[in-house]
């Protein structure tokens, strides 16, 4: 791209009429023409700088998390595209809207979300997907369609993408275009990028048939903690994988041997339970401080013992964001008690991860001030002990693609190729030199 694209303080953006079919108006911006304006962008719970711009056909969102320390801070961009719709037919029960976007990342795997909102809104959950994309290398398709969208003529109706706790870096999503129908719900294409609900509901566990208990379990224990223990390895070995205990400076990984169902496969979404023995928190200003936050694990050194491990021997001597995906698969409050279940949702590109051996693990880990105790594999006690619960597929197979995918690809964000990094400073993403 050329060196003269710098960010402003407007941004101008493309945007024009296109009829396709029955779909009536339509919104789509293609960010070439320079010739309307529209779009805002504004951060929220964290100390988070953003910018939006626009250069030689592609429009960038761009944050500098580097001076956050929770990393629960969300950055968004919206535009109101009521102007471009037909809202009259969009009152209609059989129509929706769909919105679909064609986005390249800077790190990855990461999740952007889609969303629509009006100024009545009050459930800002509904109409909301997340996308989980997968490497940094190639451009991915993802799009929403809505069911039951209450809108009606006379509504401003916003269209936003988001990026939600990437961690504490410079990262970047690339907008090839973002269009906007007032579709047919029954004739519209099915959706792609594969959307995950926003926290949907928890399924019951009679829903799977396989549960599986971890074959690791370790709390790791962070470096100010562990060098009072002289740097210890083996921090805590009287919990022998009977008790985890979970903190400030404490986090629990778990890894299991799901090598035998690469040929199997697995069916939808996963389930993580765990049960506490004890757990109390702070109450805090962010709602997601004094919640947990379950995360991929990538190429850790797990130890072969129950017990506790250091945290620079669990890294082995690399970057925690090289290990553990900074990025939650999700945030959720512990109930305060003894012998409380949580579950916790694992998507499917995550089980699939799982599945292949792309990552090795999950962490769980306290966000704001959170102490808790959970029974571990070798509890006694019917139901007390953490388990990842899925189905089998059906077909006996995961989706094709999954085990091709080069753990490159998964890892680069982490592993950042020098002249992505490069690309990104000279497009002007906030650098502080």
């Amino acid at each position: 791209m050329s060196r003269h694209c710098l960010p402003s303080i407007i941004i101008v953006m493309a945007t024009c009429f296109v009829n396709y079919g029955n779909t009536s108006a339509q919104f789509i911006d293609d960010f070439k023409s320079n010739q309307n304006e529209g779009w805002t962008w504004f951060t929220g719970d964290g100390l988070v700088e953003m910018d939006f711009v626009e250069c030689d056909g592609i429009a960038s969102i761009l944050v500098d998390a580097t001076a956050d320390t929770h990393n629960v801070w969300w950055a968004l961009i919206k535009r109101d595209v009521s102007a471009f719709l037909n809202l009259e037919r969009l009152a209609e029960p059989e129509y929706e809207l769909r919105v679909e976007a064609r986005i390249r990342v800077s790190h990855a795997p990461r999740r952007v979300n889609l969303h629509f909102n009006t100024q009545r809104t009050t459930d800002f959950h509904s109409h909301l997907r997340e996308y989980d994309i997968a490497d940094t290398t190639s451009w991915h398709r993802i799009s929403m369609t809505t069911r039951d969208f209450d809108a009606r003529p006379g509504d401003a109706v916003n269209v936003q993408m988001a990026l939600m706790d990437w961690g504490l870096d410079r990262f970047r999503v690339d907008l090839d275009y973002i269009r906007v129908d007032v579709a047919s719900a029954d004739t519209s294409a099915p959706d792609s990028g594969h959307p995950i609900p926003y926290h949907s509901t928890v399924p019951d566990e009679a829903a799977f048939d396989r549960r599986l208990v971890p074959d690791q379990a370790v709390v790791v224990v962070g470096t100010d903690a562990s060098s009072r223990d002289s740097g210890q390895q083996d921090l805590i070995p009287e919990l022998a994988g009977s008790v985890l205990s979970l903190g400030k400076d404490r986090l629990i990984a778990f890894r299991w041997d799901l090598a035998d169902y690469r040929e199997t496969g697995i069916s939808g979404p996963g389930l993580l339970k765990l049960v506490t023995r004890h757990a109390a928190r702070e109450t805090a200003t962010l709602e997601e401080l004094g919640q947990v936050r379950v995360s991929e694990v990538y190429e850790a050194n797990w130890p072969s013992h129950a017990g506790g491990l250091s945290e620079s021997s669990f890294l082995g001597g690399r970057p925690r964001d090289e290990v553990i995906n900074p990025q939650m698969i999700i945030d959720l409050p512990l109930k305060e008690g003894r012998d409380v279940t949580t579950y916790f949702t694992i998507p499917v590109p995550v089980m699939e991860r799982l599945v292949s051996g792309l990552t090795s693990g999950l962490a769980v880990r306290a966000l704001g001030v959170v102490e808790a105790e959970f029974y571990g594999p070798n509890v006694d006690g019917e139901g007390l002990r953490p388990e990842l619960m899925f189905g089998r597929d059906s077909d006996g197979s995961l989706e094709p693609g999954t085990l091709d995918s080069p753990r490159l690809h998964l890892l680069n964000g982490m592993v950042t190729r020098p002249s992505r990094q490069r690309h990104v400073g000279d497009r002007g993403i906030l650098a502080r030199g």
